[in-house]
């Protein structure tokens, strides 16, 4: 199924709906797969090639040009989930933006923070921009303060600072450095330049320890420190190596298209 020249520069529709601000791609996808996408009023029945000059619309609604990106500094409480929806009836991130004072038609988040952990909460306009900086290639640091329940030994920590494989599933080198010991807790710093799924809480798991608080206090070059405290969010500028990686992102032909896992 093909609705176009294919002289034409060419984007995949998942990728033009996530430009659009609309969802993220893999979300797009599964839009295309319900039927719920048309483009030049017939019903895309795959995640065809467009160009800017195709017709699309979801649910009837026309996608307009892709919107200029912009990301928000979020303060994210414990008991907000990062989904759209939540069959258990939580708090979504949606919700818990429009209680604080942000308003986007369609927010997107930069990787995730689960309904337990805290702290820095990138979100933005653009699809595009925040698969860009959630990919490992991106390499941008994510910074944590992290407290266990337990203790752990030098060895131990470093062990996971060289890389482990858990399950099955391998975790890239981190760095961890011990800030506090206490009785029965102790507090470390962890960066990483990747976002598995629960990393960090499976990867202390392993190392025979339970999270019982996580912080997150930067991503890339961005920072919590710089969220007013008594506002819980600030929009920031697109930070010049940002903005590198999403002018790299949009030159991408569709074959090019990254489909790694991120948070």
């Amino acid at each position: 199924q093909r609705f176009l020249s294919t002289t034409a520069e060419t984007e995949r529709l998942s990728k033009r709906l996530s430009q659009a601000g609309v969802c993220s791609r893999r979300q797009a996808e599964v839009l295309i797969q319900e039927g719920r996408v048309v483009v030049n009023f017939e019903v895309a029945k795959s995640n065809v090639p467009v160009t800017a000059e195709d017709f699309v619309s979801v649910d009837g609604k026309p996608i307009s040009k892709s919107p200029q990106p912009r990301i928000w500094l979020v303060e994210k409480p414990v008991d907000v989930i990062c989904t759209r929806t939540d069959p258990e009836k939580r708090k979504t991130i949606g919700e818990y933006l429009k209680e604080i004072g942000i308003e986007i038609p369609h927010p997107i988040t930069v990787g995730r923070l689960d309904i337990n952990s805290e702290g820095l909460l990138l979100v933005t306009n653009q699809g595009l921009l925040a698969r860009a900086m959630e990919l490992p290639s991106a390499q941008l640091r994510r910074e944590y303060q992290v407290r266990v329940q337990g203790h752990i030994n030098e060895e131990v920590l470093q062990s996971l600072r060289e890389g482990v494989k858990i399950d099955g599933i391998s975790y890239l080198p981190m760095e961890i450095t011990m800030e506090k010991m206490q009785t029965s807790n102790m507090w470390l710093n962890i960066v990483l330049t990747e976002g598995k799924n629960r990393h960090i809480r499976h990867v202390m798991q392993h190392a025979g320890v339970r999270v019982n608080r996580l912080i997150r206090v930067k991503y890339g070059p961005y920072s919590l420190e710089t969220i007013p405290k008594e506002k819980r969010w600030i929009e920031a500028p697109i930070h010049p190596q940002i903005k590198a990686l999403f002018d790299a992102a949009r030159l991408k032909k569709p074959s090019q298209d990254d489909d790694a896992d991120v948070e």
